[in-house]
Order: structure tokens, then sequence, then C-alpha cells
């Protein structure tokens, strides 16, 4: 009897361990060999596109396979290392699929660059269920069949929205003013200094006593000092983008116990081209530009504020600033006088970063007395965020401690209205 309850036993544990699931690759999703077979090689309807272009502003692909599937195109800048994806799923030719400039990654793509086709295969195993469940561990491996290749020169690239507008343009220089044949133009101040190694940058920005912090980098001398790890960074839109640099000096020498942080500010030209707007017409060309009225009627979460911005994990911090023009007399904006709305950027991650803000979620912001530390309001200010009286856009940048270095990196800023950044 002994005996058979040990037979018995022993068959039930043998019956536990052959039934034991074994969680492999092939229980999660059986491998399949499947071969695809290119019918139509990959082709391009233009070999050199102008994406400004009325009547032709499309690229369109053909390209065919044997066996039903995804398909894709990678488009990749060779310049700009921008990248688009597009897909057709559950289907054995590309029919014509289009490419109209745009992108999927924060590098926009170029005027004068080439860019890889891919034509290739997606293997749909990484979407089923089995794998999301298991959070993607890596029990398989996803991946395509290369097809073929192509490559296409973008002479003019997509045409920037009717509803944004660039708020530091760049406007060609007359009379040899900057060798680089333009400038950028800004106010600016700043308490620190920094280093001109390794940088391009305009006479204009450059000049002053403290503007030497002021800053645009061309990213093919940028093996700089601005991030800590040393790797050299690519401008997004093109091959420059802007850096502030600086110390809090004041809070670092003042007596009193309420240190401002405060570094320097880069401000855009006056957007409302009032009569004193001189930068507004150097900047938006000719007579100027009234760019508010393009948004007055918009309201207030309607109108979003743009920028990409670089982190280095500094824990520097960005007051993302708006001025609003409240006096009635008109003029320049005060601070006496006018009010204004922040949304502080702080830059505790790495790498680009784009920011679009509703002008809706701007917080008001007092000024404040340096010698005492005092809050004030301006005569005229009415707390209201009011699109139709903008009249700056402010980048001001906060040191992370008192007495601290600084500083900030950003590109390409952009108002836009009826909604966010389009790129």
């Amino acid at each position: 009897m002994r005996k058979l309850i040990l037979v018995f036993v022993g068959l039930i544990a043998c019956l536990a361990i052959s039934c034991k699931k074994k969680y492999t690759s092939d229980f999660i999703a059986p491998y399949k060999d499947v071969q695809y077979t290119m019918v139509d090689s990959l082709k391009l309807n233009i070999k050199e596109i102008d994406f400004q272009n009325a009547s032709v502003n499309k690229v369109y692909f053909t390209g065919s396979v044997d066996k039903k599937t995804s398909l894709r195109i990678t488009i990749k800048g060779l310049t700009s290392m921008a990248e688009k994806n597009l897909t057709r799923s559950n289907a054995t030719s590309l029919d014509s699929i289009s490419w109209d400039g745009s992108q999927d990654s924060l590098y926009y793509f170029r005027e004068g660059e080439y860019c890889a086709i891919t034509f290739s295969t997606v293997d749909d195993a990484k979407n089923n269920e089995v794998t999301r469940n298991l959070n993607d561990r890596g029990d398989i491996v996803s991946s395509g069949v290369v097809l073929d290749r192509d490559t296409i020169l973008i002479k003019k690239r997509k045409a920037v929205p009717a509803n944004q507008f660039e708020i530091f343009p760049q406007y060609p220089v007359s009379g040899g003013a900057a060798s680089s044949g333009f400038i950028y133009v800004a106010a600016y101040d700043v308490e620190g200094s920094a280093s001109r190694e390794g940088i391009e940058a305009s006479p204009e920005v450059l000049g002053g006593a403290g503007g030497k912090t002021v800053l645009f980098v061309s990213e093919n001398r940028n093996w700089l000092l601005f991030d800590p790890y040393k790797k050299p960074i690519r401008g997004t839109f093109g091959d420059r983008f802007f850096i502030m640099r600086g110390t809090d000096m004041y809070s670092k020498v003042t007596p009193f116990d309420f240190p401002d942080y405060y570094v320097g500010r880069f401000m855009s030209p006056d957007l409302m081209h009032t009569p004193v707007g001189g930068t507004n017409r150097r900047a938006y060309g000719g007579t100027g530009i009234n760019i508010t009225a393009k948004f007055a009627s918009y309201s207030a979460d309607q109108v979003y504020f743009n920028v990409f911005v670089y982190g280095d994990g500094g824990g520097s911090q960005i007051n993302y600033t708006v001025k609003e023009l409240e006096n009635p007399n008109g003029g320049d904006f005060d601070d006496q006088n006018d009010e204004a709305y922040q949304y502080p950027i702080k830059l505790n991650f790495r790498g680009w970063k784009l920011f679009s803000i509703p002008y809706s979620k701007f917080v008001y912001t007092r000024q404040k007395i340096k010698s005492s530390g005092k809050e004030y309001d301006g005569k005229y200010a009415n707390h209201i965020k009011e699109p139709s009286k903008v009249v700056h856009v402010q980048f001001g940048l906060i040191a992370p401690k008192k007495g601290a270095t600084g500083q900030f990196i950003i590109d390409n800023p952009v108002i836009s209205w009826g909604g966010p950044l389009q790129y």
C-alpha cells in the first residue's frame, strides 16, 4: 500500500511539472517565417521638391510586395536628422502614399538638404495584446525588412502656417554692420558675463557692456562648454540657436535676505509697431508689421507661446514672460504703468523639448524693487489677459541658487493663434 501511495504521488508531481507554463517567445507570439518579395520597386514622383510650390508640393511614393502586410516609408534628413514615418496597414501597395514636408521628430527638415528614403515592411507582432500586457519586456523583437531605398533633395521646406509668427527673426544687414549678413533683433540685459570662445555671434547682439552673455551659436562650431556632458548641440530649426549664460551677481553681493536669482533677459522687438517701435521695423522689414493685430481677436486660451528649450539638467529656470501695454497714452512698455504675465520653465530635463503654452496658463506677476524687495503693480494694470495688448515676449534667466551661474538654450520661439505650434 505504501508503494502505491508513493507511485501515485510521483505521478501527480510529474503531471504538475509537465503542465507548468513556459513563457517563451513562441508561447507569446509564435514565430512566423514570412518572406516578402518586392513586386514594384520604390518610385517617387519627383527627385527635388519645393514644398512651397503650389503646383507640386507633395512627394508621392509607389511600390508593392506580393503579400499583405504593413508597409512603411521612412524619410531621414541627412543634415537635420529630422525624420518622418508613413505607414499603410494590411496592404500590398503603398498606393501613392504622400509626404507634405512635415516631420515626426523635434528637428525640422532643412532647405538644401538630401533625405534618405527607405521602403520597408513593418513587423506587427510588437503591437499584439500579449506583448502590451507584458509591458514590452523584450520577448519579441519587432523588426521589418528593408525592400528598397532612394533619396530626395529639399529645395524649399514646408511653409510656416499663416497662424504662426517667429518672434526673433533674422533680417538682412545693410552697410556691412555684421559680416554674417544678418543680425537678430532683441532687447537684453544681463548681470554676469560669458566667454566668447568658439562662438559665432552678432555684433548687434553682443554690443554693450553686459551683452556678451546673449549669444546665438552655429551648430557646426558648438563643441561648447554649454552642455555639461560636452555633447554637441544641434538646432531644431536651422544651424543656429540662442544661448544666454551668466551669474546672479546682484544676489551674490547684496546684503539683503531676498535674493532674486535673476541673471538676464532676452526680449522681442515691439510686436505692436507703436510709433517708437524702431526695432519692429528693422526686425520685420520695411515699415514694420503689427504682429499683435494678427491674434488680437483671439481669446487667451487660443493664443499660444511656443519655444524649443534645450535642458541641461542644471536647475536654471526660464521665466517665459508676456508683456501687455496697458497705458492709454501708448508709448513703450513701462513696469511703472503696464503689466506682465509669466510661465516658469524649470530646466531639470536634458535635451530638446517643445513647450506650447496657451496664454491662459500664464500667471500675473508683480514688479519688484531690488533694493527693498517690495512688490508693486503697474499703474494701469487690470489683471486681465488681453491678447490685443501684447507688446513684448521675453525670456528671463533665473539662476538655480543665490549667486550661481545659470544658462538657457532656446530655439524657434513662435507665437501661434487658433492652436499650438504645428510643424
